[in-house]
């Protein structure tokens, strides 16, 4: 069983700070928890206090067009050409994507790692991804209730359906979703 990138992590979780807090950990990890983003108030993120976070990331503001018309977000990308992206509805923050390999889930998970250590025994609670997530599976982060995983894998099986569990073994976190529902 491989952990994926094999790295050791230093931890300083900030739940529920504001940014301006975030000197006294400074240069701490964010983590994806359960309430979203350590270190950041997430009720409604500026850009400039996203960029603040992110010095040497570039922070862009959108207004992409989806089915239900217009949203607002912000995509933070960092010198891999890794993002992070806000997605914001008319209420709010509604979730984060991320896909940066520094920001881990408070289960210490991160982008690269294999599908066998974030899910040893497997799991049943996968679903395949549809439409634009078509040749993924997404699964739910163990124990929580708000962080979905997403994983690659190489199989050409039909679309709609789970790969088998060898395949599985084979799967890398390609992304992590936090969603405030």
């Amino acid at each position: 069983m491989s952990k994926g990138n094999g790295t050791k992590r230093g931890r300083c979780l900030l739940a529920g700070i504001s940014v301006a807090a975030l000197a006294a950990c400074a240069g701490s990890e964010l983590r994806l928890t359960e309430e979203g983003l350590t270190g950041l108030e997430l009720s409604a993120p500026t850009r400039t206090q996203v960029q603040r976070r992110f010095p040497e990331s570039q922070v862009f503001e959108e207004w992409p067009l989806s089915e239900a018309g217009r949203h607002r977000q912000l995509r933070v990308v960092n010198l891999q050409q890794q993002e992070l992206i806000f997605h914001f509805d008319d209420k709010g923050l509604y979730s984060l994507e991320n896909r940066q390999s520094q920001i881990a889930s408070y289960l210490d998970h991160r982008i690269g790692d294999g599908f066998e250590w974030v899910y040893p025994d497997g799991t049943e609670l996968c679903v395949a991804g549809m439409e634009a997530l078509s040749g993924r599976v997404i699964c739910p982060a163990p124990g929580s209730g708000h962080i979905r995983y997403l994983f690659d894998y190489d199989w050409p099986g039909p679309d709609g359906e789970l790969p088998p569990k060898f395949v599985l073994k084979g799967a890398t976190l390609a992304a992590m979703f936090w969603f405030n529902d």
